[in-house]
C-alpha cells in the first residue's frame, strides 16, 4: 500500500530520527494502515479518520505523526476521488450510482478539513467536490436540487474557468431543464477545451435530438463515432435518430452495430432493440431483448422501469413488472419513471378504488420528483 505510513517512513531522508519520532507510535500506525488497506475510511470508530481524531485528543502522540497520518488520508482519498472523475472523463457507460458520486465528495470535503485554504491543492479539491456533488444530482435525476447542482458547477468554473468536464456537466443539467440553447453553449465550450472527447460532441447531438434538428444530430453523433471508444455510444445514438425520423429498418441497424464493435451491447442498446421489436408486435423478440438487458445488469433503473412497463403494458406480467417497478423505486426514489408506470399498473390491472387512489397519488409523486415528464401528467 503506496500510502502506508512504514513505506512512508522508509522514504524519508533521516530515518533515524523518523524511527525516534513514531516510536511507541507503532499500534496507532498499524491499525491507520489496516484501515486504509481496507478502505475503512470514515464513519466507524476503527476507521482512519477515527484513529487521526483519537491520536490528536492523545497528548503523547506527536504534531509530526498527526500530520503524517492526515496526508496519508488525503493522498487515499483524493486519489478515490480523482479516479472516479477520470472514468467519467474516459466516456464509460456504466458509471456508477449517484451514491458513489456522493460519497467521493464526501471523500474530498474530508481532504479539505485537514488542509490550509491556501494550500496549494485546496481550490483543486473543492472545485472536484463541487463537481462531484453536482454530478450525483444528474445520476439521481434529482430535478429538486438541480438549481441548487447548477450553482455549484457555476461555482467550480470560477475556480477552475478551463474545466471541459465541468461545462459538460452543467450542459447536461440545462439540457435536462429544457434550456436548450445555453446547454449548447457549455457543450461546444467542453468540446473547444478538449476536441478528442467524444462526450461533449455526443451531448451536442443529443441537444439537437432534443430539438428536432435531425440532420445536426447525425452529423454530431457521426463525428462522435470517429474517436477512440466512443463508436458503440455514437450507433446507438444515430440509431435513436433514425427511430424518431420513422426510419425504422435504419435504426435497428444502427443498434446492431454497436454489438458488431467488440460483440457486446450496451444495456440501452439492448432496450432500444427490444422496443423497435416491440413497435413491430414481435413480442417475443422484444421479451428476449429486455430480458437480455435486465440479465446484463439487474439494477439498472431504466431497465427496471422499462421492462417493467413493457410487462405491464403488453400484459405478458404485469406481476412482474409490478416488481421490476418496485425494485427501480427501492433503488432510486428520486426518479419518476417508477412511480409512473406503477401508477400504470395499478390503474389498469387493479380493480379495487384503493388501488385507483394510490394510482393518483404514485402520479402526482412522478410529477413532484419531474415536472418535465409529460406520461405522467398523461396517466
Amino acid at each position: 500500500n503506496s500510502t502506508a505510513i512504514k513505506t512512508l517512513l522508509a522514504n524519508r531522508n533521516d530515518s533515524t530520527n523518523s524511527d525516534l519520532t513514531f516510536k511507541g507510535n507503532e499500534d496507532i500506525i498499524e491499525k491507520f494502515n489496516k484501515a486504509l488497506q481496507s478502505k475503512n475510511y470514515y464513519g466507524s470508530e476503527s476507521s482512519a479518520q477515527e484513529i487521526i481524531k483519537n491520536a490528536e485528543s492523545d497528548n503523547s502522540t506527536s504534531e509530526e505523526l498527526v500530520q503524517n497520518l492526515k496526508d496519508n488520508l488525503i493522498n487515499a482519498l483524493s486519489l478515490e476521488a480523482q479516479t472516479l472523475i477520470n472514468t467519467y472523463i474516459s466516456n464509460s457507460k456504466n458509471l456508477p450510482s449517484g451514491k458513489v458520486f456522493l460519497e467521493h465528495a464526501k471523500y474530498l470535503d474530508i481532504c479539505l478539513s485537514y488542509m490550509n485554504k491556501n494550500d496549494f491543492m485546496y481550490d483543486r479539491f473543492l472545485c472536484s467536490k463541487l463537481f462531484l456533488e453536482a454530478y450525483s444530482t444528474i445520476k439521481l435525476q434529482r430535478f429538486d436540487k438541480y438549481n441548487e447542482a447548477k450553482e455549484k458547477l457555476e461555482s467550480a468554473l470560477k475556480i477552475e474557468q478551463k474545466a471541459a468536464y465541468i461545462y459538460n456537466a452543467l450542459g447536461i443539467i440545462m439540457n435536462d431543464l429544457e434550456y436548450y440553447e445555453e446547454a449548447l453553449k457549455n457543450y461546444k465550450k467542453a468540446n473547444e477545451l478538449i476536441p478528442t472527447w467524444s462526450f461533449p460532441l455526443n451531448n451536442i447531438g443529443s441537444n439537437y435530438l432534443d430539438i428536432n434538428n435531425y440532420e445536426n444530430a447525425i452529423d454530431f453523433y457521426t463525428r462522435a463515432s470517429k474517436m477512440k471508444f466512443a463508436q458503440k455510444t455514437s450507433y446507438n445514438n444515430i440509431g435513436v435518430v433514425y427511430d424518431r425520423m420513422g426510419r425504422f429498418k435504419d435504426s435497428e441497424t444502427f443498434y446492431l452495430k454497436v454489438g458488431e464493435v467488440d460483440g457486446n451491447f450496451l444495456d440501452i442498446t439492448l432496450r432500444n432493440l427490444a422496443k423497435v421489436y416491440n413497435s413491430r408486435g414481435n413480442l417475443k423478440q422484444a421479451y428476449d431483448y429486455f430480458e437480455k438487458a435486465y440479465q446484463q445488469d439487474s439494477t439498472n433503473i431504466t431497465t427496471l422501469t422499462e421492462y417493467g412497463e413493457f410487462l405491464i403494458d403488453e400484459a405478458l406480467n404485469p406481476a412482474r413488472g409490478e416488481l421490476l417497478v418496485n425494485r427501480a423505486i427501492e433503488l432510486a426514489p428520486y426518479q419518476s419513471g417508477g412511480y409512473r408506470e406503477l401508477a400504470d399498473c395499478y390503474r389498469r390491472f387493479k380493480r379495487e378504488t384503493k388501488f385507483y387512489l394510490k394510482a393518483d397519488s404514485l402520479y402526482q409523486k412522478a410529477i413532484e420528483l419531474n415536472p418535465h415528464d409529460t406520461w405522467a401528467y398523461a396517466g
